[in-house]
């Protein structure tokens, strides 16, 4: 009888074994896909950020705002600051273009989180400076 509990002991700790090693490959799996998840998003929001700017620098300001507009979207939905700060500025620039100070004014004092970023913090304050101007 104790060779029969011993081998049951045994298939236990290695059923527990199996099951600790699934749960450790099915947790890494979801970290990788989470990681590929993120960086993809990161890439969509470069590329849209990089089309509002080309829109902006070519005067086409409606297509630039939409499209800062699905940046904002997407990067609300993500929690993603950098790029959400980086939208506002621009459009605040845009809005400055086109003569709408006050809007471009408002935009840029709405920005929430923007001390985390001080290359952002600055051209906030630039922006400001130039619509003051």
């Amino acid at each position: 009888m104790l060779l029969h509990e011993d081998k049951a002991s045994e298939i236990g700790n290695f059923t527990g074994m199996i099951n600790r090693r699934n749960c450790i490959t099915i947790l890494t799996f979801f970290l990788m896909a989470f990681q590929l998840r993120a960086q993809n998003v990161t890439a969509e929001l470069e590329e849209l950020f990089q089309e509002a700017e080309h829109y902006e620098k070519i005067a086409l300001f409606g297509q630039s705002l939409s499209t800062l507009d699905k940046l904002l979207k997407l990067a609300d939905e993500v929690d993603n600051d950098e790029y959400r700060i980086k939208a506002v500025i621009l459009e605040s620039e845009i809005f400055r273009s086109t003569g709408r100070y006050i809007r471009a004014l408002e935009a840029l004092q709405d920005v929430k989180g923007i001390r985390k970023y001080p290359n952002l913090y600055v051209k906030k304050l630039g922006r400001v400076a130039a619509i003051h101007r």
